[in-house]
């Protein structure tokens, strides 16, 4: 069996990226710490089907795998993932945003599996004595499918510049990127341009745009984001404000990671327009200002943002305090709402055409990034890794307890809610009752006197199936009637579980009450033709 951490992210912007470049951020960082301290654990991007497609666009898409920067990962959707042959160590949402339906997450993850939360640089700091933010964690591990796990076996956390964050992806700059293929170069405009990343269409009314291409002055420029109908909108409002003829703009609705990086970094002007976290401290570390599209949601990321610069400057024994102050002035103008008041903007002009300042705001922002890396997979790893500290009994009581048929009043026994968990397909529940319980082989008392694994192959749940077969269930155990669970796989024409019982070993040379073979049972010869041929490939027969 293999052990992985499955990474997830989704948005509910069905165009923006910026969770599943925060997902590969953290599969890049946890990868680099598992070479380093020899774990045996495999990571897996992941996303609901309607998601896969942006974690493909994020890279070079080859044979499963996603191949960004130096490193390719397996891509895989939930609904694909295998539930008997991985072990699901651990489930990482990268942001809480658009989360996978609760029973999917529930038939893929193991009784000791963890939960993290690992929002990007705006989430906010959960409190564990805050009964707000408890009741929040609670809520959030119910709506993912971790009702069922011990609180204690989950971790909330955000990456990001704040004191109680933890800490920053290490961020390449472009030049340390792959080289640009031919069809990637065309992309980057020839000559002189500017770059602009925004995510509200509102930029255009409401000037932003406009003030952007007055600060940086360029005749081209490259705009991504929901734009390309806005054309017209964008070269009125400039000509109005501006008075002249609009300079020429590239749109793309959305770019790859690694072409934007690099159309960011060869761009001429020190600011770029952007509205996204990770795209910002990417600027960062090209030596670049960002003129940032304030957005609420982004608000914590801002904050953190400015009292991480306070700090870094505080400790900037070589710059006197009037340029520290300058330095400050001009962070806060490039980071407050859009767009900039008339006075603001003249003061940003100014601002920006000062060397001495704009250089020292862009080293304080190069140390911030420094001593912000490094710190986020000894972290995460240390907490993955650690003992889970799973109660047995109170797992086995809850998951019993959802077992209950609406006239109970009590929870079943173990070997009940066992076969009521193959019979109702709760590949979770299963889990747990097989792992604590010795109730595997036991057949009910009454009626039908069947085992889980009868239920499991009588109602077609084939994951149940190799369950039970994984965890060595007696193949040839009999029902009140005489009847083992393959003489009702054959009776029912369930071709996949046939080959799987008999794969595992299951008997054909069984006879029930009435001396029925589990051949007699087959409606029509084509199953007796696919229980012969299964026969004659050479599975194993008793």
């Amino acid at each position: 069996m293999r052990n992985i951490i499955l990474i997830y992210a989704n948005c509910k912007n069905l165009i923006a990226k910026g969770d599943f470049m925060h997902a590969v951020s953290i599969a890049r960082e946890l990868q680099r710490e598992i070479e380093h301290t020899n774990q045996k654990l495999d990571i897996i991007l992941t996303s609901t089907r309607d998601g896969m497609p942006r974690f493909a666009s994020l890279g070079l898409y080859i044979d499963g795998k996603v191949i960004t920067e130096d490193h390719a990962f397996d891509l895989c959707s939930l609904e694909e993932i295998d539930p008997i042959t991985n072990k699901v160590v651990a489930f990482i949402e990268a942001r809480h945003c658009k989360s996978p339906s609760s029973d999917l997450v529930r038939s893929i993850i193991s009784p000791d599996s963890k939960y993290l939360c690992v929002d990007n640089a705006n989430g906010i700091t959960y409190d564990w004595n805050n009964l707000a933010h408890l009741t929040t964690m609670m809520q959030v591990c119910f709506n993912v499918g971790f009702q069922d796990i011990d609180l204690r076996n989950t971790h909330f956390t955000s990456t990001g510049l704040g004191p109680d964050c933890i800490g920053l992806p290490n961020i390449k700059r472009a030049d340390e990127l792959p080289a640009l293929n031919d069809k990637q170069r065309q992309l980057v405009p020839r000559g002189s341009y500017g770059f602009m990343y925004f995510a509200d269409p509102q930029m255009i009314f409401d000037q932003g745009v406009t003030q952007y291409m007055q600060l940086t002055g360029e005749k081209q420029y490259v705009l991504v984001g929901n734009f390309k109908d806005r054309a017209d909108d964008i070269n009125l409002i400039y000509s109005a404000e501006v008075g002249f003829k609009p300079p020429k703009i590239y749109f793309y609705e959305s770019l790859e990671n690694i072409t934007m990086r690099k159309i960011i970094s060869s761009s001429t002007p020190r600011l770029v327009g952007t509205s996204g976290i990770m795209s910002t401290l990417e600027i960062f570390k090209e030596k670049k200002l960002p003129y940032y599209e304030y957005l609420t949601c982004n608000a914590v990321f801002v904050t953190s943002y400015l009292l991480a610069l306070q700090s870094i400057c505080s400790n900037l024994k070589t710059i006197n305090t009037e340029t520290l102050s300058l330095v400050r002035e001009l962070a806060d103008l490039l980071f407050s709402s859009k767009p900039l008041s008339q006075q603001d903007f003249k003061k940003t002009q100014d601002l920006l055409a000062n060397n001495t300042v704009t250089s020292r705001l862009i080293q304080a922002n190069q140390r911030m990034i420094e001593q912000a890396q490094g710190k986020i997979a000894p972290r995460l790893l240390s907490f993955i890794t650690s003992p889970a500290q799973t109660q047995k009994q109170q797992q086995l009581y809850s998951i019993c307890s959802s077992l209950r048929k609406d006239n109970e009043k009590s929870n079943p026994a173990y070997d009940v809610a066992l076969r009521r968990a193959a019979t109702w397909n709760r590949l979770f529940h299963m889990k747990v009752l097989l792992q604590y319980t010795n109730a595997i082989n036991e057949r009910s008392k009454e009626g039908s006197e069947r085992s889980a694994l009868h239920w499991a192959v009588h109602e077609g749940h084939v994951n149940c199936v190799r369950l039970l077969i994984s965890e060595n269930a007696d193949l040839d155990i009999r029902d009140k009637d005489g009847k083992t669970p393959l003489h009702y796989a054959i009776k029912n024409g369930m071709q996949k579980i046939i080959s799987l019982l008999l794969e595992a070993g299951a008997s054909l040379e069984i006879q029930d009450n009435k001396g029925h073979f589990p051949i007699d049972e087959a409606k029509n010869e084509s199953t007796k033709d696919f229980v012969n041929q299964v026969r004659n490939a050479g599975y194993r027969l008793n």
